[in-house]
């Protein structure tokens, strides 16, 4: 089996409608600027909810608009980089962090998150969301500049 995906998104003005299916290989998306490369992949993610259609890796389900399937990005089983740097929103700034270690045991897990906050100077700002805090944007963050 693999990868199978089919998703219908419409967006200010632009209509994505896609179907496509890969086995237990590396694959590539490619397209020119604005043809939804990035959004076909938040789709999948989980990152953005599709008008309608299924994402359906082997026999599991992450996404099924017939059965209201729609499994959190946290459950999938697929990362995806940002362009740019960038938190969840949706997402704490301490649920962040523990995202970044998904196969740690918790005290392992637990432990480097509060030598990250620690390091980064983020004490007191553990259960905020990314809007909440100085530079935080559901978008990402800025980069430094020259």
């Amino acid at each position: 089996m693999g990868l199978y995906v089919n998703l219908q998104k419409k967006v200010n003005g632009f209509s994505l409608d896609i179907e496509w299916e890969i086995g237990h290989e590396p694959a590539v998306l490619f397209g020119f600027s604005g043809a939804g490369k990035s959004m076909t992949l938040q789709l999948i993610a989980g990152l953005l909810k599709p008008d309608a259609g299924v994402v359906r890796l082997d026999d599991t389900f992450y996404f099924d608009s017939l059965s209201k399937t729609d499994l959190p990005p946290q459950k999938r089983l697929f990362g995806y980089v940002f362009q740019d740097l960038a938190l969840f929103p949706h997402m704490t700034v301490w649920q962040n962090i523990l995202y970044g270690a998904p196969g740690l045991p918790e005290k392992e897990k637990t432990d480097r998150a509060h030598d990250l906050i620690r390091s980064f100077k983020l004490a007191g700002l553990e259960k905020r969301y990314p809007s909440e805090i100085s530079g935080g944007r559901s978008s990402g963050w800025p980069l430094p500049g020259p």
